[in-house]
C-alpha cells in the first residue's frame, strides 16, 4: 500500500512538471508547511525576474506589429545582488540558407553592464549603453508563462524583447568579467 501511494505521488510530480510550492505556513489550521504540487505557467510577479535569459524574439516598432527572431543574439544574467550583465552580439549577419540571422562568431560579443530594481510591485533592467529609448515603461520586465519574460524597450527600434529562461551553467554571459 505505501509503495502504490508512493508510486502514484512520483507520477503526480511528473505530471505537473516537477514543481513544488510551499504554502503559506499560517493559512492553515496545522501548524508548519504543506508542500503541494503545481502546475508550470506563469511566473508570478512576487517572484524576482533573477537568472539568465536568451532573447528569443523582438516586437516591431514601437507602436508596430511583427516580430524578429533574434536567439543568440543578446542574453541577459539579473543577478540577486542587484548587477544586470548583458552579453551583445555586435556583427549579426543574414544566413540565406536557414532564413535567419545569426551572429559571427563568439568574438563578436560586447559584455555590457548595467541594473535590475524592484519599484512598487515593478522589476525593472536599465543597462544604459543597449540605448534603448527614453520611455517611461523602458525596461520593465513583464511574466509570461513557461519561463519566458518580456523586457519592454530594451533595445532601440523595438518595442519589447521576449526571453526564456536558461540554465545558470549554460549563460554565456559567464564570459563577462565585469560586476
Amino acid at each position: 500500500m505505501v509503495c502504490l501511494s508512493v508510486a502514484v505521488s512520483c507520477s503526480a510530480l511528473v505530471a505537473c512538471g516537477g514543481r513544488l510550492q510551499e504554502d503559506d505556513p499560517g493559512g492553515g489550521s496545522e501548524s508548519g508547511s504543506k508542500t503541494t504540487l503545481s502546475a508550470p505557467g506563469a511566473i508570478p510577479a512576487t517572484v524576482a525576474p533573477f537568472g539568465s535569459w536568451d532573447l528569443i524574439a523582438l516586437d516591431g516598432m514601437p507602436g508596430g506589429n511583427g516580430s524578429t527572431q533574434t536567439a543568440g543574439h543578446l542574453f541577459l544574467e539579473l543577478r540577486a545582488s542587484g548587477d544586470a550583465v548583458a552579453l551583445r552580439c555586435t556583427r549579426p549577419y543574414y544566413e540565406a540558407e536557414v532564413g535567419e540571422f545569426r551572429c559571427a562568431d563568439t568574438t563578436s560579443y560586447d559584455c555590457l553592464y548595467g541594473t535590475v530594481k524592484k519599484a512598487g510591485d515593478t522589476w525593472r533592467v536599465d543597462i544604459p549603453e543597449l540605448r534603448a529609448p527614453r520611455n517611461g515603461s523602458r525596461g520593465v520586465i513583464v511574466a509570461e508563462e513557461d519561463d519566458t519574460i518580456v523586457v519592454r524597450y530594451i533595445l532601440p527600434k523595438y518595442s519589447a524583447g521576449h526571453f526564456v529562461r536558461l540554465a545558470d551553467d549554460a549563460s554565456p554571459t559567464r564570459s563577462c568579467t565585469g560586476p
